[in-house]
């Protein structure tokens, strides 16, 4: 091949691959050309060619593998959220059973460690007539003035695991707690229950977390304590 014939082929190697990169989807549109153009059979030596069907090959088994990683994720995330949903529903059956104040704050303090799968709940709250109901050392006592900074613009959940409410929200056992979670049930515009549950698994509460199913053990827990006090 002599000079001139080489820089003309190359020239149009060049103007086909333009051509190639400016429409991706040319070959999509015209399968019948796959089946006449040939490709290497697999890895020459000493050259950058690869087979075109072990390319493929590879390249639907890495999207195989990444459909596989997602699917199952979500399956563990649907297995998580099913067993906390089984857990809240079992707990909010419990307390709307409850007949008594007492047995309320029970339930909350005494089973739903159990049913929650977590370590330990405290309490906290305003009203003297629930502390004086339920008079034992789980039930803490708090400057609301930390309260108002912990729950700000009315909110009633609080994931934020810092490390300084350990303390204040699990007195007597404080060191074995890992992560927690701050619920403010509100009675009515003056007084307020605080529970705080803490775990000794770091993975058991985090900001990630979604508020629907503990928004709805929120008001069931409202809704019941107001009946029994009213």
């Amino acid at each position: 091949m002599s000079d001139s014939d080489y820089t003309l082929k190359k020239n149009k190697n060049e103007e086909i691959a333009k051509f190639l990169k400016k429409n991706k989807n040319f070959l999509i549109q015209n399968p019948y050309l796959l089946k006449i153009l040939e490709f290497p059979s697999d890895w020459k030596s000493g050259d950058k060619i690869i087979d075109f069907n072990v390319h493929q090959s590879k390249k639907l088994k890495k999207e195989n593998d990444y459909l596989k990683s997602k699917i199952s994720n979500i399956l563990i995330a649907g297995q998580s959220n099913f067993n906390s949903q089984n857990r809240i529903f079992k707990a909010s059956l419990r307390i709307i059973n409850a007949k008594s104040i007492d047995l309320f704050l029970k339930i909350i303090i005494e089973d739903c460690p159990i049913l929650f799968d977590t370590d330990i709940i405290y309490a906290y709250s305003n009203n003297k007539i629930l502390t004086n109901i339920r008079k034992q050392n789980k039930f803490l006592e708090i400057d609301e003035k930390i309260l108002k900074k912990i729950f700000i613009k009315n909110n009633c959940i609080n994931l934020s695991n810092k490390i300084e409410y350990l303390p204040i929200f699990f007195q007597g056992t404080y060191k074995v707690i890992k992560s927690f979670i701050l619920l403010k049930i509100r009675i009515d515009k003056k007084y307020f229950i605080i529970f705080s549950i803490g775990s000794k698994d770091k993975n058991k509460f985090s900001t990630k977390q979604r508020g629907e199913l503990i928004n709805f053990f929120i008001k069931i827990c409202e809704y019941k304590i107001k009946n029994l006090i009213y």
